[in-house]
């Protein structure tokens, strides 16, 4: 598995599977489909969980116009069924953060993009089956940026 560059045809399936509380940042992920939606970058993300916090991400994503590009699946049975439709997992959780998710990526050989902790450094080998991004701890604009940067790098993004 390359995870410089998804060989997939777009658009690219973006996923996110994770409790929507505040200790899994979902607002910076909301953040980052914003940013790739200035660019030519065909995707579409789903957000696979349900939890307190998901009125105010329902918000957040039709104040940024993302409705189109990023659909709330909430709690499902077939959590796992879902992420093998993904292309790339994110998982921008803290360290107390929950890895359900990255781990049924990594066994389904599906890369992810995660916060280097130590949960998900048992799940992931830097470069091998995803990336490994520093916490960057309450610095939420360079965790931002770095997860946009890196989720770019993975995709080619459309040239006209």
């Amino acid at each position: 598995m390359s995870i410089l560059l998804s060989t997939a045809p777009p658009p690219y399936i973006i996923g996110l599977a994770a409790p929507l509380v505040k200790e899994q940042r979902i607002p910076d992920a909301l953040w980052v489909f914003e940013t790739l939606n200035h660019i030519p970058l065909d995707f579409q993300a789903y957000i696979i969980g349900d939890g307190k916090e998901r009125d105010n991400l329902l918000r957040c994503r039709d104040g940024w116009k993302l409705s189109s590009r990023v659909h709330f699946l909430g709690s499902c049975k077939d959590t796992l069924q879902q992420i093998k439709r993904f292309h790339v997992l994110l998982h921008l959780g803290s360290t107390r953060a929950d890895c359900y998710a990255v781990r049924d990526a990594a066994v389904n050989h599906i890369p992810v993009i995660a916060t280097d902790s130590p949960k998900t450094r048992q799940l992931i080998e830097d470069g091998v089956n995803g990336i490994l991004l520093p916490d960057c701890g309450d610095d939420f604009r360079l965790r931002r940026r770095l997860f946009a940067r890196k989720t770019l790098r993975f995709f080619k993004p459309v040239t006209e």
